[in-house]
């Protein structure tokens, strides 16, 4: 399984912090109907790369928008990821 995981980065105190909460909340709740995916940290996803590709691209979508930084990583196995994490 190809996993994506997806990490926004605002600075804090600024109207990106606030976009910022609204991008993590609406996409903790879209990604409630997916299957293999997991919230690692707040603002920081793993996604299935075959089930979640809608999802990330909201939060791309969203966070180029909103001019909020973020960097996308492309891992083999979600097992490895979480224990290097």
């Amino acid at each position: 399984m190809k996993i994506v995981v997806s990490i926004l980065q605002p600075e804090k105190r600024t109207k990106e912090h606030n976009e910022w909460n609204s991008i993590v909340k609406e996409t903790n709740d879209l990604l409630a109907n997916v299957e293999d995916t997991a919230l690692l940290n707040d603002g920081t996803w793993q996604i299935d790369s075959e089930k979640g590709l809608p999802v990330l691209s909201y939060i791309l979508h969203s966070a180029e928008a909103e001019k909020i930084p973020y960097r996308v990583l492309f891992v083999d196995s979600g097992d490895e990821w979480k224990r290097s994490f």
